[in-house]
């Protein structure tokens, strides 16, 4: 995107313009399949959030928390989970997965 480097895009407090929206999801695609990150795979779920698709965000956050989690660094999983569970309560298993992380 030009005038907003990686490093930026995937900076969460970078505010990024309602009409940038789309080009950033595009740029972070790229990345998160380019390097496999967990850090391009969160801002990108929630570059979904804002857009509206609620279901890839939370499908994203949950491969986040999963790497997280997997790698040792449970109090992110847990924020990630948190995020996921502020997204969509409905989710039981959501809380069954913060409920075993916790322990």
């Amino acid at each position: 995107i030009a005038g907003l480097d990686e490093l930026a895009l995937l900076d969460r407090h970078v505010r990024i313009p309602r009409d940038r929206v789309l080009p950033a999801l595009a740029a972070a695609v790229a990345l998160a399949l380019d390097q496999d990150s967990p850090l391009a795979s969160h801002r990108l779920g929630d570059l979904h959030g804002r857009v509206g698709n609620v279901d890839r965000a939370v499908e994203l956050y949950e491969r986040v928390a999963e790497k997280f989690a997997g790698q040792g660094f449970l109090p992110k999983a847990i924020a990630i989970y948190k995020k996921i569970n502020r997204l969509v309560p409905q989710r039981l298993d959501i809380f069954e997965r913060l409920a075993a992380k916790g322990d």
